[in-house]
């Protein structure tokens, strides 16, 4: 459907299944009954057209402002140790998985993988336009007594970020992603029993 929508707004063949990657961040706060498998639409007591059509519309929008802000740029990447930003929930299952596995984070954490990773995005000036960074924490830092829609510690992370540059680029911290400013994504990696 966003591919279909896609067509119809910047014409057929510009974005397809073989050059677009959506991707999300990872929260326990948001509206059900918009995913197409059964097990996710358990808790919303099945499939919801209008939170289905919201994501839809909101993806489209994302991916329009981006097209329309495309300029050449450089990527540069680069990843790291973060200690004491993740615990494993379950320590007593993860002495369960097998040796060779445990001993992949024996020197970043004992039971937790403790590498971030970041992608930066620069102009052709070396102005930021965007970063992504991947770190296995799990977006539940919301409690069950939450009932708002949040992007939970991704969201907020990407918020901060995004006001720390504009207020360095000497713009409004009341960012709006629509003015061209810079992008903040967190994302996940490996979750499972990490918080």
């Amino acid at each position: 459907v966003i591919v279909e929508t896609l067509a119809k707004k910047l014409g057929p063949g510009v974005y397809t299944e073989r050059n677009l990657l959506i991707s999300s961040t990872h929260t326990h706060s948001t509206p059900g009954g918009w995913q197409q498998y059964l097990l996710f639409q358990v808790s919303s007591l099945g499939f919801v057209q209008e939170a289905f059509d919201a994501v839809v519309s909101g993806v489209v929008r994302s991916v329009v402002r981006a097209h329309m802000a495309l300029q050449p740029g450089s990527l540069s990447l680069n990843s790291g140790l973060l200690a004491g930003a993740n615990i494993n929930r379950s320590p007593p299952a993860y002495v369960r998985n097998p040796s060779e596995e445990r001993k992949r984070y024996e020197t970043v954490g004992n039971d937790t993988d403790h590498i971030m990773q970041l992608l930066r995005v620069d102009a052709t000036d070396g102005s930021p336009l965007g970063m992504f960074n991947w770190f296995a924490v799990h977006g539940t830092s919301m409690n069950h007594s939450n009932d708002l829609l949040s992007g939970d510690n991704k969201g907020y992370a990407s918020y901060q970020f995004e006001r720390a540059i504009a207020a360095q680029q000497g713009r409004s911290q009341a960012f709006n992603s629509s003015d061209g400013g810079f992008v903040a994504a967190f994302a996940s990696t490996n979750l499972g029993d990490v918080s």
